[in-house]
């Protein structure tokens, strides 16, 4: 399949796959931010210019550490500079649009068997350049 077929099918137009970590360990509510604003957020530098990277078109999977991915969304490509807490200008988000939120998140042990591979939750957004195959699944299942 040619990456401009993919595209078609996926709906994409960059196609570029993101995962990121919603913050859940730090901060549960700004887990809940992002599912009730249907948006990807990081806070604080040098962590919030992450959302930076992610382009219009591209897709988002939101993983909540310990819990797996709570949801994805297309990205608009248009940032947003917002307030944490009482901190001016401290979060960065963006909105999704065909936002999904899962009632059961997809556990970090099915999404690596989805992928074929072991992947490393370890920054606050990853590539998945291989989100294709994961974005299928997610599609046939729901």
């Amino acid at each position: 399949v040619t990456e401009a077929r993919r595209r078609l099918e996926t709906g994409q137009e960059s196609g570029k796959f993101h995962l990121l970590n919603t913050n859940r360990r730090n901060n549960e509510l700004d887990e809940e931010w992002m599912l009730k604003q249907e948006a990807v957020a990081a806070f604080y530098s040098p962590w919030k210019e992450t959302i930076d990277i992610i382009q219009k078109g591209d897709v988002v999977f939101l993983y909540g550490s310990g819990v797996g991915i709570v949801a994805y969304g297309t990205a608009t490509g248009e940032r947003v500079v917002g307030d944490y807490g009482h901190d001016s200008g401290e979060r960065y988000s963006m909105k999704l649009t065909n936002f999904k939120k899962f009632d059961s998140p997809i556990t970090a042990e099915e999404m690596q068997n989805i992928l074929g591979r072991k992947v490393a939750f370890l920054r606050t957004r990853m590539p998945l350049a291989d989100g294709a195959k994961l974005l299928k699944k997610l599609r046939e299942a729901s």
